[in-house]
């Protein structure tokens, strides 16, 4: 019994000490958004589809992102955005996507930034179609 009751005081103490050791905090992240299936002002008539958007990092400090839409129909003129909006809601800054003049059913955008430091707040992907926001994933970032 003493060996049991201190064989199982060695393995608290160890289990305590894994979760007192800290460590570097990684902020992946993966969303999707379902978008269209109806007339969208200033866009036209948009597809049913789902824009998903995939974040790597740790922290405040982002290394990759991924962005991709899916449609049932192909979504012409089409473009990816990243926008980083603060704590306040404001959007601090818009990486412009290349607009894409053909039509596509599938199109994806990647933005690899190695230590890329951002505010506290949110990432997001915009998809645009027609110059026009369809669908918007977000993250976000403390």
């Amino acid at each position: 019994m003493r060996q049991a009751a201190g064989a199982l005081a060695t393995l608290a103490a160890a289990a305590g000490l894994a979760f007192a050791t800290t460590g570097t905090a990684y902020a992946d992240a993966y969303g999707a958004q379902p978008f269209g299936g109806g007339e969208v002002p200033g866009a036209g008539e948009v597809p049913s589809g789902v824009l998903e958007h995939q974040i790597t990092g740790s922290g405040l400090t982002v290394d990759d992102q991924w962005a991709e839409f899916e449609s049932v129909a192909p979504v012409c003129n089409w473009e990816i955005e990243f926008h980083y909006i603060d704590a306040y809601n404001t959007t601090y800054h818009v990486d412009e996507g290349t607009l894409n003049p053909g039509c596509a059913a599938i199109g994806n955008r990647t933005g690899h930034q190695p230590g890329t430091a951002l505010q506290t707040g949110a990432a997001c992907a915009v998809l645009k179609y027609n110059g026009t926001e369809v669908a918007r994933q977000c993250h976000s970032l403390f």
